[in-house]
């Protein structure tokens, strides 16, 4: 009886080997009902009994001692028979699981690891039943199995846990990157580390879930197998903010049920950044200060500095008083994310008014901070102010005050800063100051205020920091750099390059062949200067006597002697960038790096096609293409270009071709690289540009061997 079982299992084991095979053969043209994904999706469950049998019997195999009547035999070749059954088994059911995601490197070693452990496991069975015996054959056997399970165990856990799952708790993972809030990027600082912690375990590189990675800005753009995972400024249509609120019971609730789930300031934040359009490469100071968006990041970098947030114990403005109250010169905001505390900036002099102070008096107990820097504010306007009960911040910098009306802000007992900065202030005036007990910071730069006089406040009101300014104690300072007028980068026939500089009397030096302008060389300007060349990089820097020179400043302006009447895609777009109107290729817009922006289209796995079209014949002798190079993101140039043209599709011949010169290992930055191809003159009423992406990105990169994005900005026919 035990024979015959045995017997029976090794024909099974060699059949399930057979079907093994064959999956791995017709891979690609399988296509499984649905009650074989549910046998695929038990993988996971089943994994764990070829693990346990196979390493269990190589230990006996190695423990037991020897014996005469057999039995050592007899359980050893049940075991390693039982190990690989379920080990076929098992790959059998991890080929179903495979073909419902995207494969990616991790799943395909994973694959074969597991492969190998099903062949070596029936290499095993078959040695051991062998009459010749096979010691060596059998123990390096053992070594791949147990090898081969160390692998694909791993790499399991990569797909189902995400990267360093079992070191985690130990702390020797990487540690995140810190960054001032200062330099902060939007989404590389404050998104990225959000969707590290909730998304990326499952929408990996390793593991891509739904056939979506969530590592960086391409991937994100590029969506699953859902689609976009988002519509920047549009929370309703977004699919990843979809998700998230779904029940958490929903099968399709993002992080799924049982995964740690999003924080409640998380879930704000990533709703914030698509409804701000999702930005990329944007920093999270160039945000405005009532930006929601930038608001819950900065108090996010608050708790991570161990900052905490101020406690206002009095209740929030209606928002209809807000709204009713909010215009284009009275701009009013929470200082932090639902802080019922209120800041007011006042702008454009002539449209203030007393009344318009008089107005905030139905919030007056909610402002905070009032900045009416510049302001036509009088002394008896102060009167109004000191309604506001519980300002901290008042900024009344170049107003109209002349310190006699600062008697009024004695009832503000929580004002901690203000600001008196071009004010005809005096001494006598700032001692009142004295009956504001919460008082600690006075801003006094040019006022007629002495330095006498401001060491003797010093002195009487000690808990007071009076900031004077900057005071010229030698030091040479380094001028800013200066300023190009606006100009578009693209132009016709010829332009006027025309630069300033906000200090006066500021020698401007520059150049426009390629060198770095100094003290000693490049031009003075002294004017316009009329630019015609085809590509004209212009370097430009500031001097002044007693100055430190400023840094140099370049832009580079490019001309087109031809504009074509019409623009087509001749081949499709990655489709997140089909949308994109292929009239941007020529509308003069260049400069810009974001890819994201929609002044570019990306192509990635097909060759970019553009025909132009020219209403009238043109005689041309040269086509110079954009293109963006940015290493990181996998956006390399085309590795070869093509022009082709003729006075119809038909007729269209090679006019000239070339392989862009490609980064090398350490350029990392983004940048805007320029081709040309020059070609004899022909005259043509179409042409077409043809650009073939990396099909492998080089071995230094971390993405090797992956196919390289290609992006065109800007084709210019001259």
């Amino acid at each position: 009886m035990r024979r015959r079982i045995m017997g029976i299992s090794r024909q099974v084991l060699f059949a399930l080997n057979v079907l093994i095979l064959f999956f791995l053969v017709f891979e690609q043209y399988l296509q499984l009902p649905a009650w074989l994904q549910v046998v695929g999706r038990m993988h996971p469950l089943f994994l764990h009994f070829p693990i346990v049998i196979l390493l269990l019997a190589v230990a006996l195999d190695f423990l037991l001692p020897q014996d005469r009547d057999g039995y050592r035999k007899i359980l050893l070749d049940a075991l390693f028979l039982m190990g690989a059954l379920t080990a076929s088994i098992t790959v059998i059911m991890g080929l179903f699981l495979s073909l419902e995601e995207e494969t990616t490197a991790s799943m395909q070693v994973h694959k074969w690891a597991g492969v190998a452990i099903a062949a070596l496991a029936y290499l095993v069975v078959l040695f051991r039943e062998a009459k010749r015996q096979w010691p060596i054959a059998i123990r390096t056997s053992y070594a791949g199995v147990v090898l081969s399970v160390i692998v694909a165990g791993h790499l399991g856990s990569v797909l189902t846990h995400g990267e360093n799952f079992l070191w985690e708790p130990l702390g020797l993972t990487e540690e995140p990157v810190t960054v001032a809030r200062e330099d902060a990027m939007v989404f590389d600082h404050v998104i990225r580390p959000v969707l590290e912690a909730r998304c990326m375990g499952c929408h990996n590189e390793s593991k891509a879930k739904g056939d979506l990675v969530m590592l960086d800005s391409i991937h994100l753009a590029r969506g699953g197998k859902d689609g976009p995972v988002f519509v920047p400024g549009d929370i309703r249509e977004s699919e990843m903010i979809r998700r998230i609120n779904l029940p958490e019971g929903h099968k399709k609730h993002m992080p799924p049920k049982g995964k740690p789930q999003l924080t409640e300031d998380e879930h704000r934040l990533l709703t914030a950044w698509i409804a701000a359009g999702a930005p990329f490469s944007a920093r999270l100071v160039s945000l405005e200060p009532s930006d929601t968006l930038r608001q819950i990041a900065e108090a996010r970098f608050d708790r991570a500095e161990g900052k905490r947030q101020p406690i206002f114990h009095f209740a929030a403005a209606r928002d209809a008083d807000i709204r009713s109250l909010q215009t284009d010169y009275r701009v009013i905001y929470p200082i932090a994310y639902q802080s019922p505390a209120l800041a007011v900036n006042f702008y454009n002099r002539q449209a203030f008014s007393r009344e318009s102070l008089a107005e905030l008096k139905k919030i007056g107990r909610q402002i905070v901070s009032l900045n009416l820097s510049k302001m036509p504010v009088t002394d008896t306007d102060l009167e109004l102010v000191a309604g506001f009960e519980n300002l901290e911040k008042l900024n009344l910098n170049f107003t109209e005050i002349t310190g006699s009306g600062l008697r009024h802000l004695a009832s503000l007992g929580s004002l901690t800063e203000l600001s008196l900065s071009g004010t005809k202030t005096d001494v006598a005036s700032l001692q009142q100051l004295n009956s504001l007990p919460s008082l600690r910071r006075v801003f006094l730069w040019q006022t007629q205020v002495t330095e006498e006089e401001v060491a003797s406040l010093r002195k009487s009101l000690p808990y007071i920091v009076f900031d004077t300014g900057f005071k010229d104690d030698g030091t040479m300072l380094r001028l800013n750099t200066p300023r190009f007028a606006d100009a578009p980068s693209v132009f016709r026939d010829s332009m006027e390059l025309v630069l300033s500089h906000p200090i006066k009397n500021t020698i401007i030096r520059y150049t426009t062949d390629g060198t770095e302008p100094d003290s000693v060389h490049g031009l003075v300007y002294e004017g316009p200067v009329p630019i015609t060349a085809p590509v004209t990089l212009v370097q430009a820097r500031a001097y002044k006597e007693g100055w430190i020179g400023s840094e140099v400043v370049s832009r580079r302006f490019l001309r087109t002697a031809f504009v074509p009447d019409s623009v087509t895609l001749a081949s499709a777009p990655a489709p997140e960038y089909r949308t994109t109107t292929p009239r941007l290729l020529v509308d003069g817009e260049t400069n810009n790096l974001d890819f994201r922006s929609g002044s570019w289209i990306g192509y990635r796995g097909n060759e970019a096609a553009v025909v132009l079209y020219f209403g009238k014949p043109v005689t041309t002798r040269s086509l110079t293409l954009s293109m963006l190079q940015s290493t990181p993101s996998y956006i390399f140039p085309a590795a070869r270009v093509e022009v082709w043209g003729g006075m119809d599709e038909e007729s269209m011949t090679l006019l000239g071709s070339w392989n862009p010169r490609q980064p090398k290992k350490g350029e990392d930055g983004t940048e805007i690289g320029l081709f040309e191809c020059a070609y004899g003159p022909k005259t043509v009423s179409r042409l077409k540009v043809v650009a073939h992406p990396v099909e492998r990105l080089p071995s230094w990169h971390p993405a090797k061997g992956e196919r390289g994005w290609v992006f065109l900005d800007e084709i210019l026919v001259n």
